[in-house]
């Protein structure tokens, strides 16, 4: 149970009650969990629905897939099909998942628990968190080809800015944006703590000069 999970258990489902109440009563013969993560969701589902024939997990991370068949093999191994890929070719996976189990009729519930995980965050050489000393890489599958480098390195100021106004609701995006250009242009932008580092002295500086 969540409520009596250990305050330093790994990747515990906080809204794990919350998930399986939105499927009471449900007969869940096939589910698509689209962000499968550690398996967390997985588990609790798999156990309270055992009519469940095909459970398929998509994760872009590869070691979240590998950790997940570690925690559902043993005792799910023929109801489950783990996919890597991203939520977004959700239609594509699970229609070649279906197909490889020649099931037909649909899904009858998915599941989708977006965002970054612990999992990603703990772990310093995968570069999300700023308060560790980590390489700019944030790539949810280390396949992909564009990292955070990239992106910090290469990107023009209008695009940067862009990025940080769009996605990240920046009101400081223009100063970041010229700021990173500027660094950069003395050498390439390497870790997430020299970025943090550049962006808090912009925001430092915006402070004392009165913007906001």
């Amino acid at each position: 149970d969540v409520d009596h999970a250990p305050p330093n258990a790994p990747h515990v489902p906080v809204l794990a009650r919350e998930v399986l109440q939105s499927f009471e009563g449900c007969n869940l013969r096939v589910f698509v969990d689209a962000t499968l993560g550690a398996a967390g969701h997985a588990t609790k589902i798999l156990r309270r629905h055992p009519e469940v024939e095909l459970y398929v997990g998509i994760d872009a991370d590869p070691d979240a897939l590998s950790l997940a068949r570690q925690k559902l093999q043993p005792e799910f191994g023929p109801k489950i099909e783990l996919v890597h890929g991203n939520f977004r070719q959700y239609e594509s996976l699970v229609s070649a998942a279906l197909r490889s189990r020649g099931l037909s009729g649909g899904v009858d519930g998915v599941l989708a628990d977006l965002g970054v995980s612990s999992m990603q965050i703990d772990r310093d050489e995968r570069g999300f968190s700023f308060m560790r000393e980590g390489p700019l890489d944030m790539r949810m599958d280390p396949s992909s080809p564009v990292s955070a480098f990239e992106v910090v390195n290469s990107y023009s100021e209008q695009e940067l800015g862009r990025i940080l106004r769009e996605y990240g609701e920046e009101r400081l995006w223009r100063r970041i944006a010229r700021a990173v250009v500027e660094e950069r242009a003395a050498g390439p932008i390497e870790t997430t703590t020299a970025l943090s580092g550049l962006i808090e002295r912009c925001t430092r500086s915006a402070r004392r000069g009165g913007k906001r």
